[in-house]
């Protein structure tokens, strides 16, 4: 008997990125398009829907408004739907992510590649993938020093209050990291916008920085350690 393939379902995630209004309106005429040829090649005639703007608690039908509601967020909700389609895009805590209805697997399909072709450039995937490589390998290298210091170490308290030290600095990695590190945004300016430029420096340089300071307190500690398992005569 053949073995037969499925078909692979149409992915809902999408990369990582910050994202602007101008972005917002790409997505609007992708999905504005996606709704157009699914009219088409469905029964009767329909209305063109107008698309619905959410932020947090907070809704519009025009575009021009988001800017009035806050100048960033990572609650944002796009929808167009009408009666037997029903197409979403968001972003929230998992990153952005989209939904459809009433589309053929086909016109999915190429949805997705539109949204992806749009979302991927702004992507912040790889500089998300270098920040938790290195915090692994941050990790990984404290406790494998931490480890040898109680094994090695003839001051048992001296290791004890070391690895007291490094639990406290780790935890603060992981806090800065969680609570710092890189989300999914959208920034309700356009990119183009000399304000919205400058904040993004900003931004880039802050991370920047925080990697370096980091990268000195782990140096500092390893050295620190390092002394109490071979203390020098």
């Amino acid at each position: 008997m053949p073995i037969h393939l499925t078909d692979p379902e149409v992915p809902r995630a999408l990369p990582f990125a910050w994202l602007y209004l101008d972005d917002i309106e790409q997505i609007v005429h992708v999905l504005s398009a996606a709704e157009r040829k699914a009219s088409h090649s469905g029964p009767g005639t329909h209305e063109p829907p107008k698309p619905t703007f959410y932020v947090a608690n907070q809704f519009t039908r025009e575009i021009e408004d988001l800017p009035k509601i806050t100048k960033r967020t990572s609650d944002f909700r796009l929808r167009l739907e009408r009666p037997g389609l029903e197409l979403l895009f968001q972003i929230d805590a998992r990153g952005p992510h989209w939904w459809s209805t009433g589309l053929t697997r086909a016109d999915a399909w190429e949805t997705f590649h539109k949204l992806e072709a749009i979302i991927k450039p702004k992507s912040t995937r790889l500089e998300t993938a270098r920040g938790a490589t290195s915090l692994f390998v941050t990790l990984a290298a404290m406790a494998a020093t931490v480890f040898l210091a109680i094994k090695l170490s003839p001051n048992h308290a001296d290791a004890a209050a070391s690895a007291a030290v490094l639990t406290v600095f780790i935890l603060a990695i992981l806090f800065a990291e969680r609570l710092l590190g890189p989300r999914s945004t959208v920034t309700l300016r356009y990119s183009y916008d000399q304000a919205v430029r400058r904040e993004e420096r900003n931004s880039k340089l802050f991370f920047a920085v925080l990697g370096l300071v980091l990268g000195i307190a782990g140096t500092l500690l390893t050295q620190y350690l390092s002394r109490l398992i071979w203390p020098s005569h």
